[in-house]
């Protein structure tokens, strides 16, 4: 009865959740496809490479690099450098801790200190991940740390019974405080993705699609960005530690 009654809970959660993600997804879409007409619009490319080495179980260092290439992939944008730790207490559940140094090419480079957790659901062959990330942004040329709050919920499914897999997601950024100058306060950006990924020879997952994403700006106007992305990840020990979306 017990064990019944718990299942029952269970895919009733399962069943909210995927209303939820499937609204905000659609929200996104919405919003996004309201607002894409008053702004500018690039055609952007993001290229990423993520290196993981398990400590033990439950710990493992990382290293992730990306370039960005904007003005209709002509120029380059910033280079990302982010070491990072992960801890898994729990199979479920994975916790943060980072840093990043933002190269910008054309515009004022930062220095970034964030944590960030996320949460896995799994239904049948739906993985749900839900990640939250706080992160304290040091740009150059504005005093003091812009804190900025980001919100990611991920969903992803393997096609059939191939190695391949379809990925959708959707993050929210909000900055939390105004230094008057830098980074708008308030809401920042929000990057809607479409992605197919698989893995290949036990250590190499490779990802690429399509993102949407919309940034505000406090001095100019705001950016409706058309973002074509590879993201290669790379596990040193020939498996990953637990399933998780790197940070």
């Amino acid at each position: 009865m017990a064990q019944g009654a718990g299942a029952r809970v269970r895919d009733r959660l399962r069943a909210r959740l995927r209303r939820c993600a499937a609204g905000l997804l659609a929200g996104a879409l919405v919003v996004l496809s309201t607002r894409a007409a008053a702004v500018e619009s690039d055609i952007q490319l993001w290229s990423a490479i993520t290196l993981n080495h398990p400590i033990n179980e439950q710990w493992g260092v990382h290293l992730k690099t990306r370039l960005r290439m904007d003005h209709d992939v002509t120029q380059s944008k910033d280079f990302l450098w982010r070491p990072f730790v992960s801890w898994s207490p729990l199979k479920s559940l994975t916790l943060g801790l980072g840093y990043d140094y933002l190269d910008s090419f054309r515009s004022a480079s930062q220095h970034r200190i964030w944590q960030a957790v996320e949460h896995r659901l799994r239904w049948r062959d739906l993985t749900v991940r839900n990640r939250i990330r706080l992160g304290e942004r040091f740009v150059d040329g504005v005093d003091g740390a812009v804190v900025r709050f980001r919100y990611r919920l991920r969903a992803t499914h393997p096609l059939g019974g191939t190695p391949w897999y379809a990925a959708v997601s959707n993050e929210l950024m909000v900055n939390l405080n105004n230094q008057g100058s830098g980074p708008t306060p308030g809401f920042e950006q929000n990057r809607l993705r479409l992605a197919l990924g698989r893995r290949f020879l036990e250590r190499l997952n490779v990802e690429s699609g399509y993102q949407w994403q919309y940034v505000e700006s406090r001095d100019g106007p705001a950016t409706n960005q058309h973002v074509f992305l590879i993201e290669l990840s790379i596990d040193t020990r020939g498996k990953p530690l637990i399933p998780f979306s790197p940070f």
